[in-house]
């Protein structure tokens, strides 16, 4: 397990239209991912879909949680992040999911990598509620060797249908709604793991479904194949960690 760190460098929690920062996904359809920065409370696990690896390179860029220019921080961060050479590029969402405060849509168009619109929200009963809905639940990191791009099956039609459960999380969000939240953030991971498949491991359906009809909604954070669930329900969840969003 990772440390918690003093620096107060948030971790990156999406939300709803994961890969959507991906080229592969944007070319069939516009889109946006919907990111919280959270703050290092909890001695969270690595390689469990908090962007960690990204984090890292953020605590080599800096000693402490960007100060000026967030935006042109996260851009440093996502070439930072991915070098001349890099195979598989670590979306954006990570690196403007923390460089950003607060609440994030990042809106993404024609396979481009970086987001043709930013829309933050930092209104504290916003980010209070959110805090008071949110809960993680460890399933332990993903396996060495993971490969969530295997099997993809990307289409126009799926690609839509993650963008319109992100855009519906986003406007409950901003509402308050419980239920729709949770439900919105559900289809949006419905959506993904559709386009991918491995996403999806024995583990992780055992634990969606333990709690899918006791909760508003939940999905797997980051990547797949293990790591974090997220888990949106009005009441405690025994067991799982509460989040502090970075302000």
């Amino acid at each position: 397990m990772s440390k918690p760190h003093s620096t107060g460098i948030p971790y990156r929690l999406d939300l709803a239209g994961s890969w959507h920062d991906q080229p592969f996904v944007s070319a069939h359809a516009d889109g946006s991912v919907i990111t919280l920065a959270i703050l290092p409370g909890h001695p969270y696990e690595e390689r469990s879909g908090l962007a960690s690896s990204t984090r890292r390179n953020a605590l080599e860029l800096w000693d402490t949680w960007p100060p000026t220019d967030r935006v042109k921080a996260g851009r440093l961060l996502f070439c930072y992040d991915n070098p001349p050479g890099t195979k598989q590029i670590s979306g954006s969402q990570d690196a403007l999911g923390i460089t950003l405060p607060g609440l994030n849509r990042l809106t993404y168009s024609k396979g481009e990598y970086w987001p043709v619109h930013l829309e933050s929200h930092t209104d504290p009963r916003t980010l209070d509620w959110l805090e008071g809905c949110i809960r993680l639940v460890s399933l332990g990191p993903r396996q060495e060797g993971y490969s969530v791009l295997a099997d993809a099956m990307v289409t126009p039609e799926k690609a839509r249908a993650m963008a319109i459960a992100s855009a519906s999380c986003w406007e409950a969000i901003l509402n308050q709604d419980l239920a729709g939240f949770g439900r919105a953030m559900s289809q949006s991971f419905a959506a993904q793991a559709a386009m991918l498949p491995n996403v999806l491991n024995t583990e992780v359906s055992e634990a969606l479904a333990k709690y899918r009809d006791k909760v508003a909604g939940c999905k797997l954070a980051g990547a797949g194949g293990g790591g974090y669930l997220i888990v949106v329900s009005g009441e405690e969840i025994p067991g799982s960690l509460d989040i502090q969003i970075a302000r």
